[in-house]
């Protein structure tokens, strides 16, 4: 299932970002030749309202692009398999060896 997904997601992926580099590139920008074709271009081309039509259309191939990255990027984290908790023996690891206890009284010389 994971397989069919993901080769899914590919190629929404793969159309949404062929799809996306020429709506980017007939957008004209603030300056007067900013579009690769042209200022003109697209409002020539295609009628005046172009440049909403190309904004809204520019913004709902950026969502797919990001939705569709995220998703390929969810499906090809490595997985760790699921370890059962380590099975408890019966028998107990001997005890840590106490230190033996210092002397009380203090056993060197008085100094003078």
């Amino acid at each position: 299932m994971t397989a069919f997904l993901s080769g899914l997601l590919f190629f929404i992926f793969v159309v949404d970002v062929l799809l996306l580099i020429p709506v980017v590139l007939m957008q004209s920008g603030s300056g007067a030749q900013a579009g690769l074709f042209g200022s003109d271009f697209a409002a020539g081309a295609f009628g005046a309202k172009t440049s909403e039509v190309l904004v809204s259309f520019t913004k709902w191939l950026v969502a797919i692009f990001f939705i569709s990255s995220l998703g390929l990027a969810y499906l090809h984290l490595p997985r760790t398999p699921k370890v059962p908790p380590a099975v408890t023996s019966t028998e107990q690891a001997p005890a840590a060896e106490t230190p033996a206890p210092l002397p009380a009284e203090n056993t060197l010389p008085p100094q003078q």
